[in-house]
């Protein structure tokens, strides 16, 4: 996964972000409920979206590091069918 940060000085601290993507999944705010790799990178975006707006995302999700998909969530073309 990328994320679009904006200056070099911890924009984002990623331990942090990394540990904070995890527990969505620990604490039952994500599951993956048998979802295809795209609907996972979907979910994964709303909740970053909300808690960092306004940054050009890319997700990549599989299932053995085989078979997957990778989604450019970008600012400036966003996706008219996801709500956040």
């Amino acid at each position: 996964m990328t994320i679009e940060v904006f200056h070099n000085d911890r924009d984002i601290e990623f331990i942090q972000f990394k540990r904070w993507l995890e527990n969505q999944y620990s604490q039952n705010i994500l599951a993956l409920d048998y979802k295809s790799c795209e609907m996972i990178s979907d979910d994964l975006y709303e909740v970053i979206a909300t808690r960092y707006p306004d940054r050009n995302i890319k997700i990549t999700v599989s299932e053995d590091n085989e078979n997957g998909a990778t989604i450019h969530y970008n600012i400036t073309k966003p996706l008219t069918n996801l709500a956040i």
